[in-house]
């Protein structure tokens, strides 16, 4: 009898939790648009809805977050939070009456248009237009995001020839760090994507900024800025060096083998060989190329670090083939090869350093 009544018990339970999970899936405590009348389901918190059920209402406003696997887009209107829901019929456009997809829209756009009532605050779409676009928008971090070190920075862009840059500062206006990068876009007017992981020096404050732009073509000013406001976390970090050739030190290139160090700061880690060579891959900073610093190393294809062992004073470093697609000269191959050895040279457990290519020694960095 007893086990009869645990199970009844047991049974209740998981009806009632199936219940209560059918509610929150189907979206019950709202007031629901059917046949031109609303219908109360569940028990809303909410008064029924003042507007016409089915009526078409006029939009407009910020776009403030996106699903595009749902197509509903969310914005700021007077005030209102307002759900956007794509059907069928929707009919979307950008500012000059071209066709646009869901995909060509993103956070702080702004659009305007109609759609029918559905739900309280919620409108199927039938035409959106829209009205004003940024060409840089940052994704990641967000707003007042607490960040650490190093930091990545990703968003999308529509700039010339693809090319802007990112930087951090503190509020103090000092420039931590400043990278050029470049977006993916496929086409001239299209939006690509673009991401980048930055170390960055020492901030004298506790807030900042990160900030995406580019510089104009015409006369080199700053454009289509935009900036997120960013919290510094606390973070362990350690000063490692990174080696590159320097123009002003050595202006006529007589010296292919002399490298010259820039000090950069990262995590505290076990590992500072290797985080120093990646660095060293990164290339300059923008501030270090005023100051007369270059790789000899390209950006594409990239080249990978594959192992790194340090045993008895030697360091044997192996790399991707993209190394070895470096075009140059023996001037340049002596500038990568000095690039490497003195990165990985600082540190005291290093006095050698052999150099090979998906594991062959001798076909490395060949002029």
């Amino acid at each position: 009898m007893k086990k009869l009544i645990l199970l009844v018990v047991v049974v209740i339970i998981v009806a009632i939790g199936a219940l209560l999970a059918i509610r929150l899936i189907s979206g019950e405590d709202s007031w629901i648009c059917q046949s031109g009348q609303w219908v109360k389901h569940g028990e809303p918190s909410k008064p029924r809805p003042v507007g016409v059920c089915g009526e078409v209402r006029d939009f407009s406003g910020v776009v403030s977050a996106i699903d595009y696997s749902k197509g509903e887009i969310i914005i700021e209107d007077a005030g209102r939070e307002i759900k956007l829901l794509l059907i069928q019929d929707s009919k979307l456009g950008d500012s000059d009456g071209s066709v646009v997809a869901l995909s060509d829209i993103y956070i702080t756009f702004e659009i305007s248009g109609k759609g029918s009532i559905s739900a309280e605050n919620v409108l199927n779409v039938q035409e959106l237009k829209i009205n004003k676009s940024p060409n840089i928008i940052l994704m990641v971090p967000k707003d007042n995001t607490e960040i650490g070190l190093p930091v990545e920075i990703n968003g999308v862009a529509r700039v010339f020839e693809n090319a802007l840059n990112v930087r951090i500062k503190d509020k103090e206006g000092n420039i931590l760090a400043e990278r050029n990068i470049m977006s993916n876009s496929p086409d001239m007017g299209k939006f690509g994507e673009f991401k980048v992981v930055i170390n960055y020096a020492e901030p004298r404050t506790e807030e900042g900024y990160i900030e995406a732009f580019n510089y104009s073509a015409k006369d080199g000013s700053l454009e289509n800025l935009d900036s997120v406001p960013v919290k510094f976390k606390t973070v362990e970090s350690q000063v490692i060096k990174v080696f590159y050739s320097n123009t002003k030190t050595d202006p006529s290139a007589k010296y292919c083998n002399k490298t010259y160090a820039v000090e950069r700061r990262v995590a505290k880690t076990d590992g500072p060989a290797k985080v120093a060579l990646e660095e060293m891959l990164v290339g300059p900073t923008n501030i270090e190329i005023k100051n007369g610093y270059f790789s000899s190393l390209t950006q594409s294809p990239k080249i990978e670090i594959q192992k790194l062992i340090i045993e008895n004073g030697l360091a044997k470093v192996d790399f991707n083939e993209a190394l070895n697609q470096q075009s140059g000269g023996s001037c340049k191959v002596a500038a990568i090869r000095s690039q490497i050895e003195n990165t990985l040279k600082q540190f005291s457990t290093v006095k050698k350093v052999e150099i090979s290519v998906n594991g062959n020694i001798g076909e490395a960095l060949q002029p």
